[in-house]
């Protein structure tokens, strides 16, 4: 086991958390006489009604579409909390200089649709708005104008709610994963892998029920704490409970607390809703009787672990903890965990840390009564155990707690073989990242993005230099902090043999899992310090940066068409590198400016450099704030600004790079960065998550605001003043 897995797949999240928000709300409801609309499949327009259609005297035209520029005293391109001039020649202007902007789409039907500037851009990854409108003009709308053809062939179903983008990435790895979980051709053929996935797939689950309800009457027998304290320490509890602690060796042994195993009463406690209430009830007493319990027993052991499980993980403080493996029955005198990591093969001196806050979870474990501890455990057994149950039975677990508690559940409505590959990439995860290697991944490859991560490294300190606004002394402490930064590239330096591990003798799910956790907290044996940055399985498609100052580019990132042997270096820069660009930048962004390069929260800045660094991420607020996703929604400044921050500085390293090179295509590069967001989401994804859930901005702002920030797009497109992607200079939002 890796160090604390998150266990969350941040992109595979766009596919399986659906909101559950009305498309109504989000649209606009009112209506003009002016307004001409298409009507789509829905017989519901996607465009705002309210918004004029300008006759096309008026308008100046292109070959696609039209964009207008009309004069008059109102806002500017750009807000600002200042009264910028639009040019440095009017610098002294005030704001009767400046000019409207309008953005100015031709509806299909031929009519000219035209938006003050400061309405939001029509998004084209809105299910129904690209049936409507033209080709938009590269100055007027360059998301649009880059993704038209891409998303004009694409399709969403309810059933499939977001396609295009990283979604090709999500796709190529779920058929990666399925050729290593059904293949007996790949290499480094894993048996234990086919055997769970044949388990999992299978409709007769009376053997795992059987397995895990014998586990409950065991529970249920016990008569005494301390013969309590000996079955949770025993290899059959660690195996398929693991309520208290995992295991993951480093340098030494870590104990952490496995967040997932609190899931449920950070919802029941942080959520003031009867129903919300009810539903977490319900669903951890349907855990029990389906695997045997009486339904009044269910309930007592219902009620009684909700309120065990808030006062376990309601931890005042964090408690470090260092001792070793003969010492533990000293720091912990009634669970006495020493002969369970003497089972696992550990000597008496090898080194235990406690991380997170385990210290304080355990000893309050130690002091609960014997009726409390021995219902936390029950519960924790049917709850840990729904996964082996059948995907109907799994479903009316979770399902419940949807719609009351509007949470996103990484496995709920995430059914048929998907859900199984996604669970055996977090059950069995070494297992998988060794077969994914051995099949998916280019020998050559983690080399040479290495070699490309350490480039992009290098040229940041250009990036960071070129601040006049930050002193030498910040600056120094600032390029540190890049040095250190700990990288992992694709996959760890170690992967444990996979053929060492079997479980093609187990009878049931629960054994196959309870076997491997067993072999898996042994198993992995990390050689150097950059082993620590990883965070769940390598077939992620995605990267990530961690304020422990690691950055993880995950081997799931090059599938799809993130990465190909065709590759040119535009695409390339404007791919995975700006990707690797805005996780470094991520270092410096609000949050990560608060951390030194140890990873621990520390002031590394003057003083005067800190309030100049807070007065930029204040510009980057402001002006988001004063976007707008819909004619009633604002961009939510505050929820986005550090992944703006991110977006730009990973631009403007790429940038700097392109500049070495004289024959370097700017087109090719702005439009593959701009088709990384080419995707389509129906409007349930669209309205409940990426409106009112995601850190990051919607895919139409967040490639026209980011690219807009630099002169090189400017150039390349030939935007001027009275363009609406212009954006003045002094209006400009880059930080890094």
């Amino acid at each position: 086991m890796r160090k604390k897995r998150i266990g969350i797949l941040t992109l595979l999240l766009m596919v399986i958390t659906l909101g559950a928000c009305s498309n109504a709300n989000n649209r606009a409801s009112g209506s003009s006489s002016k307004s001409s609309t298409v009507p789509v499949e829905s017989s519901t327009s996607v465009i705002p009604s309210e918004t004029s259609v300008v006759p096309s005297s008026t308008s100046r035209s292109t070959s696609t579409a039209t964009s207008q520029v009309t004069p008059s005293t109102s806002t500017s391109v750009a807000p600002s909390t200042s009264s910028a001039s639009e040019s440095s020649s009017t610098a002294s202007s005030t704001s009767t200089s400046q000019k409207e902007k309008y953005l100015s789409y031709t509806l299909k039907d031929g009519a000219n649709k035209t938006i003050l500037y400061g309405s939001p851009w029509l998004d084209l990854s809105r299910n129904g708005v690209i049936k409507q409108i033209e080709k938009p003009n590269v100055k007027n709308d360059f998301y649009g104008y880059a993704n038209y053809d891409i998303i004009d062939g694409l399709t969403v179903s309810e059933t499939t709610p977001v396609v295009g983008g990283m979604m090709g990435s999500i796709n190529q790895v779920t058929a990666n994963l399925k050729r290593i979980m059904t293949e007996t051709t790949t290499s480094n053929y894993s048996a234990s892998t086919k055997k769970l996935y044949s388990n999992f797939m299978s409709t007769d689950k009376v053997a795992d029920i059987a397995y895990v309800k014998g586990m409950i009457d065991e529970v249920k027998a016990i008569t005494s704490l301390d013969d309590l304290y000996n079955y949770v320490t025993s290899t059959k509890a660690f195996g398929i409970l693991s309520p208290l602690f995992g295991i993951l060796k480093d340098e030494s042994l870590l104990l952490y607390e496995p967040q997932y195993n609190f899931d449920i009463t950070n919802i029941y406690y942080g959520n003031s809703k009867v129903e919300a209430k009810d539903a977490v009830f319900n669903s951890v007493k349907t855990s029990l009787t389906k695997f045997g319990v009486e339904e009044s027993e269910a309930t007592t052991i219902a009620q009684k672990a909700i309120e065990v499980e808030s006062t376990l993980h309601a931890s005042i403080s964090y408690t470090p903890m260092s001792t070793t493996v003969g010492n533990i029955d000293t720091v912990y005198t009634k669970l006495k965990p020493k002969r369970l990591f003497k089972y696992l093969g550990y000597d008496d001196d090898y080194p235990i840390m406690g991380v997170s806050n385990i210290d304080d979870v355990i000893k309050k474990f130690e002091n609960l009564s014997f009726d409390d501890a021995k219902a936390f455990i029950e519960y924790r057994i049917a709850y840990s155990s729904k996964i082996v149950l059948s995907q109907e039975d799994y479903a009316e677990i979770t399902d419940p707690l949807i719609a009351p508690l509007e949470i996103r559940d990484k496995r709920m409505q995430f059914y048929g073989e998907q859900y199984i590959q996604y669970l055996l990439t977090e059950l069995y995860t070494n297992v998988i990242d060794r077969c994914y290697v051995d099949n998916f991944v280019p020998a050559t490859l983690k080399t040479s993005l290495t070699e490309t991560i350490n480039l992009i490294k290098e040229e940041y300190k250009n990036v960071i230099d070129s601040k006049d606004w930050l002193s030498a002394e910040t600056k120094t402490k600032a390029k540190e902090k890049l040095e250190a930064i700990k990288c992992g590239v694709l996959y760890p330096d170690f992967l444990p043999n996979i053929l060492e591990f079997d479980c093609t003798n187990k009878n049931t799910t629960a054994e196959c899992i309870a076997a491997y956790k067993i072999w898996a907290a042994n198993a992995n044996q990390p050689n150097n310090s950059t082993e620590q940055v990883w965070m769940g399985s390598i077939t992620l498609p995605n990267a990530q940066y961690m304020q422990s100052n690691s950055l993880c580019i995950y081997s799931g990132m090059i599938a799809g068409s993130n990465y190909k042997a065709t590759t040119t270096k535009e695409e390339l820069y404007g791919g995975i590198g700006v990707i690797i660009g805005h996780e470094i930048s991520h270092a410096f962004d609000s949050q990560g400016a608060e951390y030194d390069k140890y990873g621990a929260p520390n002031n590394w800045w003057t003083d005067n450099d800190k309030q100049a660094f807070a007065m930029k991420v204040q510009k980057v607020i402001t002006a988001y704030n004063q976007l707008k996703y819909t004619e009633q929604l604002a961009c939510p400044g505050e929820k986005v600004v550090n992944e703006v921050i991110a977006d730009m500085g990973g631009m403007a390293v790429m940038l700097k790079l392109a500049k070495k090179d004289n024959n370097f295509n700017y087109q090719k590069f702005f439009e593959s960065y701009a088709n990384n967001y080419a995707c389509l989401f129906n409007d349930r994804m669209y309205d409940g998550n990426m409106l009112y859930n995601d850190s990051h901005a919607l895919t139409t702002i967040r490639v026209n605001y980011i690219v807009n920030q630099f002169q090189e797009f400017l150039d390349t497109y030939d935007i001027k003043d009275g363009d609406v992607m212009y954006v003045a200079p002094n209006d400009r939002l880059i930080i890094w």
